[in-house]
């Protein structure tokens, strides 16, 4: 992989560190090769972790590559996981963030909409609380799930606020526990303002790596 697209020319010049920048327009596979160029520290990853990253076909069941986990990574540092920018529905043995629900993308996975909508709700409450406005819940634009305690959603909604006329998106952290159908085992972690991705742009790293 070629993760030296955005080395200076004289990324050698200093005996200990090395700054890496960021070209305009980089697509996603090029900040990919960044982050894992910059982020990645060989001595701290345990090959035996993942499985081979050569020749694998990801469109079926599969062991984690050393890349989808940077790609996992990235994606949490570029959209908090309330975008996933690759399908990890195919891995079997890590609780990866996957896209569950977003008609524009055609993806609809299971019948956990009613669900959705009860955390954006809910979501949306505490944020009015906290802030003084009179948001009413509208509608799900996207949602991914992640496996924990059994699981959380990363949540994109749109909300209106008609003292205001005022229409909003929002993003939510919702933790749902055990058993699923008690509502009191849901717990509002985040909920904010949609914000934009924040694109990785390199940092600087030991020349050593």
């Amino acid at each position: 992989m070629d993760g030296g697209k955005g080395f200076t020319d004289n990324e050698q010049a200093g005996p200990k560190k090395q700054k890496v920048i960021r070209k305009e327009g980089m697509s996603r596979e090029e900040r990919l090769n960044l982050y894992i160029a910059t982020c990645m520290d060989p001595s701290s990853i345990r090959p035996s972790l993942f499985g081979p990253d050569k020749d694998v076909d990801l469109s079926v069941p599969h062991m984690l590559t050393f890349r989808e986990f940077a790609s996992m990574c990235l994606d949490d540092i570029e959209h908090g996981n309330f975008d996933v920018e690759e399908d990890y529905s195919n891995i079997v043995d890590c609780g990866a963030v996957l896209r569950l629900y977003d008609p524009e993308a055609n993806i609809k996975r299971g019948a956990e909409i009613d669900e959705i909508v009860e955390c954006s709700v809910m979501a949306i409450g505490e944020y009015n609380k906290s802030n003084g406005t009179h948001f009413d819940f509208v509608s799900v634009l996207k949602a991914n799930v992640e496996p924990l305690s059994p699981y959380r959603y990363y949540i994109t909604f749109e909300a209106h606020d008609q003292t205001r006329d005022l229409t909003q998106f929002f993003q939510a952290m919702v933790t749902v526990g055990i058993p699923t159908t008690d509502a009191s085992k849901r717990e509002v972690e985040l909920v904010q303002i949609r914000k934009p991705p924040q694109l990785f742009c390199g940092i600087e790293a030991p020349a050593a790596w």
